[in-house]
């Protein structure tokens, strides 16, 4: 099956809440799902990313102007962010920070794509995640 976007193919893609400008630098079709790296048009190199399609969109003037709505409703919620929290402005300090335990483990790469989904879904799109999941974890490892 052919990709649905092509290497050097101007996009705009989903980063959060928002639509950003990118260009598609490469494509991996070997597994379930077609991989494309992406390089967000004015962002460093390390900000490339794996994604999957569901994260892009064709560059279009309809999707530029669903990436318009999609900024001008993400500053109102901003602003009004901003305003709820004026007296709030208890940062920890870096100190704290550093001094947290962190512990690092290696998430399989479909794993990871689900998993940042439903970050997505749950913490910028305020969505509720339907459960029990249609995908087992066993499914996703492949046991």
């Amino acid at each position: 099956m052919a990709s649905k976007f092509a290497e050097g193919e101007k996009v705009l893609c989903f980063h959060g809440p928002l639509l950003y400008e990118a260009r598609c630098h490469k494509v991996n079709s070997e597994g379930e799902v077609d991989l494309y790296l992406i390089h967000y048009s004015g962002w460093s190199q390390k900000w490339d990313e794996w994604i999957p399609e569901t994260r892009i969109l064709k560059y279009s003037e309809a999707n530029l102007k669903k990436q318009l709505e999609l900024r001008k409703h993400h500053n109102k919620q901003q602003n009004r962010n901003k305003k709820k929290n004026k007296t709030a402005d208890a940062c920890e300090s870096e100190d704290a920070y550093f001094s947290k335990v962190s512990i690092r483990i290696d998430i399989p790469g479909q794993l990871k794509l689900v998993l940042l989904d439903d970050w997505d879904l749950i913490t910028q799109q305020k969505h509720l995640v339907t459960l029990p999941s249609q995908i087992s974890i066993s499914q996703i490892l492949g046991l």
